[in-house]
């Protein structure tokens, strides 16, 4: 069923081994893996504006920051490129959209569907889904971008790291976003 729109929504959990949250309060890096794409992607093309994270078919991606969730899936488990369809969701593949304090939004694509939590999820209270290859992707990554007010932000992808370099879950992108709060909840992360 391509388009479906899941509402699920991020909540905390007792019990999950805790880490604090930058005292920045600003967001983190959503997955572990190499940074494969930024303001044009590397090794060529431009127009790309956004962090792409290559890894393994199945590595958990967790929410950037605190927030309210919507999913949109229909698309596949696919690991392949283009396997989940090249149309399916306008090219985003399965995805997550993450709306967070002062406008911001952020967004998880081409994930897997069967990874994509719905309303209440268990334990894996931060975890969005799974990195794959569905929609309109080559290969497998994770496609992170950043929104505020409904325009796209870039200028935070000069601070994310160089292509090539390794991202770690839960690392503070070193950006100072303009209008988030500098105090957040401690975020407790659960990737199994």
């Amino acid at each position: 069923m391509q388009g479906r729109k899941i509402v699920i929504g991020l909540m905390m959990v007792a019990g999950l081994a805790s880490r604090a949250r930058a005292s920045s309060g600003d967001f983190e890096f959503p997955a572990n893996g190499t940074i494969t794409g930024k303001q044009s992607y590397c090794g060529g093309g431009s127009g790309h504006n956004s962090l792409d994270i290559a890894g393994t078919c199945g590595d958990c991606v967790v929410a950037s920051r605190n927030g309210t969730a919507s999913a949109y899936t229909g698309c596949g488990d696919g690991c392949g490129p283009y396997s989940g369809g090249s149309g399916c969701n306008g090219g985003a593949g399965n995805y997550v959209a993450i709306n967070h304090d002062a406008g911001y939004q952020t967004r998880y694509l081409h994930m897997k569907q069967s990874g994509i939590l719905p309303q209440g999820a268990g334990i894996d209270s931060f975890r969005v889904g799974w990195r794959a290859s569905t929609g309109s992707s080559t290969g497998l990554h994770l496609h992170f971008d950043m929104w505020q007010y409904g325009v796209k932000l870039t200028s935070w992808l000069d601070w994310a790291g160089d292509c090539g370099s390794q991202t770690t879950i839960g690392n503070n992108i070193n950006y100072d976003f303009p209008s988030i709060d500098a105090v957040n909840p401690d975020k407790q992360v659960s990737c199994p």
